[in-house]
């Protein structure tokens, strides 16, 4: 019952693990392979969850300050095999009586051994499956974590506890490196309807040749929240020293010196790659013959998305409002230029947008601003990790 309680203690958390977990995920799937795989997220986020449960379960539950100040047990058992000992000696077991096998594997000190190696088997598989390890460096790998669950229960919870609430076993080293070999032995049946690495591999550099828009999604949300990040470094470090006085108009000023230096200068010198879009591995390239971006040319990609994106939608918005307003009120004197400009907006708008929707799904469909400017995005990855294969 307290294993099932501290797995759902996993389950409640790891949502919240994952979704500190997912950006920076992205971005290694996306610089080492160019996209990202439901399978290989399916595995990399079991084993994160594996991992998690694995350590609650060797410091959950957890006792009171209290009640482990009155502690009197000993915190270390350094005799190695003595857990195997107590099988024999605390148990019914008796060799040449098989009646007393079936009460034998009830015992505490049979269940003890057995969940201490079932603990570690998954990370063998893991090891073996997808990190290609060897059985010496899963041997190693295993024992490692098999310590660091030790350690962590010697030094008191990273010294929360006045003392180790759980005792360090040399058999828990010996059972849970054990675990490890035999999760490397079961891996072929294990695994045995799963794809191989290999193919995994093969199947992300294919898809990372193009690029999705979730990676340049990702990119651009990188360069964004830099961007937010620096003008709120840069506006209260002015305020402070007094240079300037109100943020609104400064703050917009410096986020707009940013957004140019990042998307245009560093961009232009850099051959193509924003901040955001070298986490990711890809750059702008000119679609005649693939050569670095010219400056003008990113000035007028740039501007066209501003104007695309940002501007229209606020014109659009505000015309909209305004000719909601005469209307409702039954006004005759509407600004004829303000009714054709909205809609003008609007025709725009609408057809840019299917534009770049289709973009996503039709190589030769292309939104104004890739148009005129010439400039698209394109993957570095094939380029740097075919050697990794």
């Amino acid at each position: 019952m307290i294993y099932i309680n501290v797995i759902k203690t996993a389950i409640y958390l790891f949502p919240l693990l994952a979704l500190l977990l997912i950006v920076p995920y992205m971005i290694w799937e996306y610089r080492k392979y160019g996209a990202i795989l439901v399978l290989r997220t399916m595995i990399i986020y079991s084993l994160a969850f594996y991992l998690l449960c694995a350590y609650f379960l060797t410091i959950l539950p957890l006792p009171s300050i209290e009640s482990v100040k009155e502690m009197t047990t000993s915190v270390m058992e350094l005799r190695p095999f003595h857990a195997f000992g107590l099988i024999f000696s605390d148990s019914p077991l008796v060799l040449s009586d098989p009646s007393t096998y079936l009460a034998t594997l009830r015992s505490n000190a049979f269940l003890q051994v057995f969940f201490n190696i079932l603990l570690v088997v998954p990370f063998g598989v893991y090891l073996r499956y997808y990190f290609k390890r060897c059985l010496l460096e899963t041997f190693l790998l295993s024992f490692l974590l098999s310590l660091s669950f030790e350690l962590i229960q010697l030094s008191a919870l990273f010294g929360i506890y006045p003392r180790p609430y759980r005792l360090f076993e040399v058999d828990d080293l010996i059972c849970n490196t054990l675990g490890g070999l035999i999760g490397y032995a079961l891996t072929p049946l294990c695994t045995f309807f799963l794809p191989k690495r290999e193919r995994l591999d093969e199947v992300a550099y294919q898809r990372g040749r193009t690029v999705s828009i979730f990676r340049r999604l990702l990119a651009l949300g990188i360069d964004f929240f830099l961007i937010i990040l620096f003008t709120f470094v840069i506006g209260n470090v002015f305020g402070h020293v007094g240079l300037i006085q109100s943020r609104f108009l400064p703050g917009l000023c410096i986020a707009l010196a940013l957004c140019f230096m990042d998307f245009i200068l560093i961009a232009y010198f850099s051959k193509g790659y924003t901040i955001g879009k070298a986490f990711v591995k890809i750059k702008l390239e000119d679609t005649n013959d693939h050569s670095r971006p010219k400056f003008l040319a990113l000035l007028i990609r740039y501007i066209l998305i501003a104007i695309t994106y940002f501007i229209v939608p606020v014109l659009v918005l505000s015309g909209s409002l305004y000719l909601s307003y005469m209307f409702i009120n039954r006004l005759d004197n509407v600004k004829i230029y303000v009714l054709v400009i909205t809609l003008v907006l609007i025709v725009y708008y609408v057809f840019e947008l299917i534009e770049t929707l289709a973009g996503l799904f039709v190589d030769d469909i292309k939104p104004l601003y890739i148009k005129l400017s010439k400039l698209d995005n394109v993957s570095m990855v094939e380029k740097d990790v075919k050697s990794d294969e």
